[in-house]
């Protein structure tokens, strides 16, 4: 007796609840009906418990009803199980026709779910009943509700039910409300799936017809799904050729969405639609559709061009074709050349994102007679900043093999119009940072020097931070290309003079420099950093034959790497160490921020490149093994100017510096544990005391005339490369205050090199001037103003 006063209790306490207009408490009281119903039992909760709800659901907010909806789906057991489920399938039922769209598209969601473990007397008793009355209610919502259940309810049923299933969707397609004819389309392709063959020739080809010629488009916007969905299944070629012939009348509909669909699914089509006979007619879809009338119906065929061809190909090879080719030559590429000349940019933008990836479909042969001859007339012509610098960045997507030399002067022009027209798009400039890797593998040093050392040095000085931070990234895998010792004559002093720059923002890309050369971002760090050393003397050790010039450059790499030890135990660095466990600053946090996806993209292709790997030519004399280089520059450049950026009143500056000082002294600490292994002891004692006295004395003479003096920082490097006495040095009217002008101060040899990248600058103050922009110094103290769209904020 008590227990039924209780329940009796509770449940005047959840009618109660239904009475309170209150939001929280409706929710609230939703989500813990399971809970109520275990406590009453089934019998309860069948009879009074739901019945409740059932009559008072529709004071309910729509909230309130989603909860319910999604509760509903644990009652199956609580109500005694299958066999007395009819009251949750007619509530359920209810749900099905409010007004909120999701709250509908939950409550089909739960009667799917328990429709999977219905029988088919269960299904005719309980559910078929209160779908039928969906569908005779005359509000569109509880028709489309019913309709987008028939493709699961389908196979549950018998034979004669699945008639009766089928004509009230011949009804629905043809009702008068154009929502429930739109659902009813929608729901085609599911249906179609679970359709007897017999009965989609006979009953649902005229259902398909009839949808495509449909007075309202957002029905017809469902004849492509449809077709290929009846391409499947459909055997018989003339119904097959009927269906076809539909789906290319879609290209002449009034409507752009239905053309704009077409588009959006046309390598969809070639990749369903198998048959070789139709290729041609798709080809002639395809072209067909770069001269539509609406831009966002070609910049559709523009993105979709690359899954066509991939498809068109797949298909040729099912047949045993070698046709692609010759197709492609004939056919798309006069498709490609007109989408090139489009006057939307939108459509030239898509497209460009679509042709460099065509290197994985083509031979190297054809892709050059096509593509890169395609490449390089775009780059000449094109007058968008954003799609040139698309084309640019989309260099790194080639393969090796493909040989760009011959297009080094396009490139190049290509990068300085990007640089001096991008001032309203930043991420335009950033994208150029991946062309000098992609450049570089074509081109001499010299030759990199001469004509693309410029640019890069115009990026490390960007107003926009994010680009200068992206710019310091590529330091070292350039490095490892053209040689480490090339690149501290050529790249790293562009660096070091941004160390006494007087807007603090602009001291950081000291700093990236000295982080990226010791824990590049793009690179991984290696499990091991002499591993190649030891691979190279243990074969050595074998054959009793050990190559001199590897052995007297390793010796000077363990002892530098002893040198920069002893130089970390100076109380100046110890002190700077001592504080680094009490900051939480991660070096690469700030590359994932600035850097964003495409970029971060960028370390899978430079996944497997081992920076300390030694090969042949960095032991001619002329070059060094990366490690050699890298501990030169530590000891010489990075640990005074880590120093000098210690005592900086600027606070981030002096974290950021004891956090690269930190990497470079885990770096030598992990180097000083591989060098006292037993095989490194074992190699230097092939060297004589001589031989090790001498390489000591070579390394200090080195450190004394390569020493770097903070007095550097505020006077023009001295390369001692002076070409002709009399030729005025430009650099001396550039002053080291500008960041421009710090990543330029080199002597005469590179007055040409002066003189065109201030032509850059100049040319960008006039265009910015033409708009009343400001893209020159930004001044310290405006600097946080701008970060929300220069990214210029350094993460704390």
């Amino acid at each position: 007796m008590s227990r039924s006063t209780d329940d009796l209790h509770d449940l005047e306490i959840f009618k109660d609840a239904f009475s309170e207009e209150n939001l929280e408490l409706h929710i609230t009281t939703i989500q813990n009906l399971d809970l109520l119903a275990k406590k009453l039992g089934p019998s309860a909760t069948r009879e009074e418990l739901l019945e409740l709800v059932k009559k008072h659901y529709v004071e309910l907010h729509d909230e309130a009803l989603l909860h319910l909806a999604d509760q509903l789906r644990k009652f199956v057991p609580l109500v005694g199980g299958l066999q007395h489920s009819e009251i949750i399938f007619q509530l359920l039922g209810k749900l099905c026709v409010t007004g909120e769209t999701i709250v509908r598209e939950k409550a089909i969601e739960t009667i799917v779910c328990i429709l999977e473990t219905l029988d088919l007397a269960q299904v005719e008793n309980f559910l078929l009943p209160v779908v039928n009355d969906l569908i005779k209610n005359d509000w569109f919502t509880s028709k489309c509700s019913a309709v987008d259940l028939f493709p699961y309810l389908y196979p549950k049923l018998s034979e004669a039910k699945r008639s009766e299933l089928r004509n009230n969707f011949k009804t629905l397609i043809q009702d008068d409300s154009p929502m429930v004819r739109r659902e009813a389309a929608s729901v085609c392709v599911g249906f179609v799936g679970v359709m007897e063959e017999e009965f989609l020739v006979s009953e649902f080809v005229p259902i398909f017809q009839d949808i495509a010629q449909d007075p309202m488009d957002s029905v017809r916007v469902g004849t492509i799904d449809i077709a290929l969905a009846l391409f499947k299944r459909v055997k018989k070629e003339s119904l097959q050729e009927c269906i076809f012939k539909t789906v290319e009348d879609t290209s002449d509909d009034v409507s752009w969405k239905i053309r704009q669909r077409l588009a959006s699914s046309i390598a969809l089509i070639q990749q369903q639609v198998l048959h070789g006979k139709y290729r041609g007619k798709i080809v002639a879809l395809l072209q067909k559709l770069t001269q539509d009338s609406d831009p966002e119906v070609r910049m559709l065929v523009a993105l979709n061009l690359f899954n066509y061809c991939e498809h068109l190909k797949e298909s040729y090879a099912t047949y045993g074709e070698k046709n692609f080719e010759a197709v492609f030559e004939q056919s798309i590429m006069v498709a490609i050349q007109k989408l090139a000349v489009d006057e939307s940019e939108n459509v030239r933008l898509a497209l460009c994102s679509n042709i460099l990836p065509l290197r994985s479909l083509l031979s190297e042969e054809c892709f050059k007679k096509n593509i890169v001859s395609f490449l390089l007339e775009t780059l000449i012509n094109e007058e968008s900043i954003a799609i040139q610098a698309k084309f640019l960045f989309g260099l790194s997507s080639l393969s090796d093999k493909v040989d760009l030399t011959d297009s080094l002067d396009e490139i190049k022009n290509s990068i300085r119009a990007v640089i001096v027209r991008s001032h309203t798009n930043w991420r335009a400039r950033r994208s150029v940072v991946a062309t000098f890797v992609d450049v570089a593998k074509f081109c001499s040093s010299d030759y990199f020097s001469t004509h693309f050392k410029a640019y890069y040095a115009t990026l490390l000085g960007d107003s926009i931070f994010a680009i200068r931070r992206t710019a310091a990234t590529i330091l070292p895998v350039i490095s490892k290309h053209y040689g480490i010792k090339w690149s501290s004559e050529h790249l790293v002093p562009f660096f070091t003079t941004f160390t006494r720059d007087t807007r603090y923002l602009y001291r950081f890309v000291s700093l990236f420099g000295i982080s990226e050369m010791v824990r590049p971002y793009l690179c991984p760090e290696p499990g091991t950093f002499l591993g190649d050393w030891k691979r190279f003397f243990e074969r050595g050790f074998l054959n009793e034959e050990i190559d001199k010039r590897a052995l007297l450059a390793f010796a000077k790499i363990v002892k530098t790497s002893h040198l920069i030890q002893k130089e970390l135990r100076e109380e100046k660095y110890v002190s700077m160490l001592s504080l680094k466990d009490e900051l939480s600053y991660v070096s690469h946090l700030d590359a994932d921020i600035y850097l964003e996806q495409d970029f971060t993209n960028m370390s899978l292709k430079y996944k497997n490149l081992n920076l300390y790997s030694v090969e042949d030519a960095e032991l001619n004399g002329t070059n060094w093994p990366y490690l050699h280089g890298l501990l030169n520059l530590i000891y010489n450049k990075f640990l005074p100017i880590l120093d000098t950026l210690n005592k900086d009143p600027i606070e981030n500056i002096q974290i950021r510096a004891i956090c690269t000082l930190a990497e470079i002294s885990e770096f030598i600490t992990k180097l000083n544990q591989e060098e006292s292994e037993e095989w490194v002891q074992k190699a230097l004692k092939l060297l004589t005391n001589e031989e090790i006295s001498v390489i000591i004395e070579e390394i200090h003479n080195g450190f004394k005339t390569a020493i770097f003096q903070e007095k550097d920082l505020a006077e023009p490097l001295d390369t001692d490369l002076i070409e002709a006495e009399d030729e005025p040095d430009l650099t001396k009217t550039i002053f080291v205050e500008s960041s421009t002008s710090a990543v330029l101060s080199e002597n005469t040899k590179y007055t040409s090199l002066v003189k065109e990248v201030m032509e850059i600058f100049n040319e960008k103050f006039e265009k910015s001037a033409e708009k009343n922009l400001d893209i020159g110094e930004v001044p310290e103290e405006t600097s946080n103003k701008r970060q929300t769209e220069s990214l210029s904020e350094v993460p704390q």
